[in-house]
């Protein structure tokens, strides 16, 4: 059924203020959904239940918006005289944008409540049951849903998790979400007023820390309502579009390296629309072929290159030293202007890291040498003490605990569809982590997931990496409800879609404002200032144009790029070509790849 009687999004009529009922004292789940706001960027007000009728100047015209965020026990409590007595609803939620009521229990007070707001005396909240459930997301609510439109998936049910039974006579009811049990999110407009009834009792605890990526198919009761209901209501952090690549790891520019051949990945590229970047390893700068370089040239749109780290050794971007860390930096960083002088490729100037594994020290030491960002399928540091990723870090666009370094988060093919069109409702770009067996029989799994992925509900451009990174921002609400767009990497191409120029406030998460060298905006340096740990500054930019905004860093040391020593480079030289050996010929034979990788392993470093 449509969703047609709902209002547009409210966004449209000014960033309304959500107002979050509590009764006299905060409980744990108020402060996770105030937390959650703030990670969402949502302006937010707590207001006592005993106070929400008495707001004066809601009740003028021209007021500022507002929407009511509440769980079910404390609308319960403020709305059971009425209940019980079979009365109207209150005239303060039909002056409400909407209302969210959530954190309903398989108890009488929730079971009235639910069958007062719904009109429905047959309604009843009860417990799921199966420990897996099979979930839907209507895809007859494209506008809340965004790019989780229509799919289905097995997911995890959490303890206590409530489902509703309905049974909807009117068309002012939609079904949003619904688990295998009964419905999970609904909507309804009764009496003038839009309700949204989410039956999950649990929110999403966004401070907890997180060990590994993200999983939307473990945390879909908890995080998947709360989350459409925000992007919707408050048109938070909304993208006009999706950046999305795939970045295949390791290959040098040879015309074929194990399964991946290049020519062979043109042409699918083009077929099914996507690009591609290749996570380059220093070491082989000078390991190229004309040929493929050629097509390099020839299709920017569709290859493009990056960094993987230097001699792709086992940990060698989760070492604690500076001064090492440093050396490798400047080595890659030296490799990769001999590969450009050689090829005539410009590299983006972001890493992947070798494995995944990474240190702290390594984020500032990348960003105060001068890259932009880095992307990365793990999601903490190597070393356990310093760890500081959370729940909130993953929900969004980038994780900056580190020196404020943004991490961006890439996905397998084997985190599915749905885990990726959850990172689209959040904004986050598209980045599918692949090696070259991703294109072994025909890389039909992979084009199976690419056109999954190009048929959701949302503007998906395949862009380089690097493009890729260059335009990710989110838009937050600072104080006094100045709104300014916040950028991650230390470079961001930002249109102004006015038809009007915009004098715009860009702020930046810095750690290090000491050592930013300069601001630039379309190569010309601007004013900055350092305010509460974020680095601000602010560009006019004219009517459908488009600004390129540059920070600039020292790093305040030079250290000499000189290589490691000779038993160093004997065992990266043979790990190098142990792995060419396995991927190039081994790959199809388990037993030699067996003995390949045992073989590799003695020589760790």
């Amino acid at each position: 059924m449509a969703a047609h009687f709902l209002r547009g999004d409210a966004s449209a009529s000014g960033c309304p203020k959500a107002l979050l009922l509590r009764g006299e004292a905060a409980s744990p789940e108020d402060e996770k959904l105030a937390a959650l706001l703030d990670v969402l960027g949502v302006s937010w007000e707590a207001v006592r239940a005993k106070d929400i009728a008495s707001r004066a100047e809601w009740n003028a015209p021209g007021g500022e918006p507002f929407c009511v965020m509440s769980p079910a026990s404390c609308m319960a409590a403020l709305v059971g005289p009425a209940a019980n007595a079979g009365g109207a609803l209150p005239d303060w939620m039909a002056k409400a944008e909407s209302v969210y009521v959530y954190g309903f229990l398989e108890d009488n007070d929730s079971q009235s409540l639910l069958r007062f707001l719904t009109g429905d005396p047959c309604a009843n909240v009860r417990s799921a049951t199966a420990q897996q459930s099979f979930v839907s997301v209507t895809g007859d609510f494209p506008e809340m849903c965004g790019p989780m439109s229509g799919i289905q998936f097995q997911a995890r049910t959490q303890g206590k998790q409530s489902v509703f039974d309905l049974c909807p006579r009117t068309d002012s009811f939609q079904s949003i979400l619904s688990a295998s049990d009964g419905h999970l999110f609904v909507a309804m407009q009764r009496e003038g007023a839009q309700l949204f009834l989410n039956a999950s009792t649990n929110v999403i605890d966004v401070a907890a820390l997180c060990t590994k990526y993200f999983d939307v198919r473990e945390n879909f009761f908890d995080t998947a309502p709360i989350v459409m209901y925000v992007k919707w209501v408050f048109g938070a952090d909304t993208a006009s579009e999706i950046s999305a690549c795939l970045i295949v790891d390791d290959p040098p520019l040879k015309p074929r390296y194990g399964f991946l051949k290049y020519q062979d990945a043109l042409r699918l590229m083009d077929e099914h629309n996507f690009a591609m970047t290749v996570a380059f390893i220093p070491w082989n700068w000078r390991r190229t072929d004309a040929r493929t370089v050629r097509l390099f040239h020839e299709h920017p749109n569709r290859l493009s290159v990056c960094i993987h780290g230097c001699d792709h050794t086992a940990k060698e971007f989760a070492e604690r030293s500076a001064a090492v860390l440093n050396k490798r930096i400047n080595v890659a960083s030296q490799r990769m202007r001999l590969f450009g002088r050689r090829t005539q490729l410009r590299h983006d100037d972001i890493m992947l890291f070798p494995q995944g594994a990474f240190s702290a020290g390594a984020a500032r030491a990348l960003k105060l040498n001068g890259f932009v960002a880095a992307a990365n399928t793990e999601v903490v540091p190597v070393h356990k003490d310093e760890n500081k990723t959370t729940v909130g870090d993953l929900l969004s666009l980038a994780i900056t605990k580190y020196a404020s370094f943004p991490v961006f988060t890439r996905r397998y093919l084997a985190h599915g569809v749905e885990n990726f069109a959850f990172d689209g409702l959040l904004g986050k770009p598209c980045f599918i982590a692949a090696h070259h067996d991703d294109f072994a029989g025909d890389a039909r799994i992979l084009l199976q997931v690419i056109a999954k992925l190009n048929s959701l509900n949302w503007n998906l451009r395949w862009r380089s990496l690097g493009d890729a990174i260059s335009h990710s921002f989110s838009v937050r609400t600072r104080g006094k409800g100045e709104r300014c767009v916040e950028m991650y990497g230390a470079g961001l191409i930002y249109k102004n879609s006015h038809e009007s120029a915009q004098r715009t406030t860009f702020i930046k998460e810095e750690s290090d404002f000491d050592c930013v060298k300069a601001v630039t905006v379309n190569g010309q340096p601007v004013d900055y200032l350092h305010q509460r740990g974020y680095l601000r500054f602010e560009a006019m930019v004219p009517a459908n144009e488009r600004a390129d905004l540059r920070i600039l860093y020292s790093s305040g040391q030079t250290l000499p790029a000189g290589e490691d020593g000779l038993n160093y480079r004997a065992k990266a030289v043979l790990r190098r070509y142990l792995s060419e050996f396995r991927d190039n010929y081994l790959s199809r034979n388990a037993h030699l790849q067996q003995g390949a990788i045992r073989i590799k392993e003695a020589l760790r470093l």
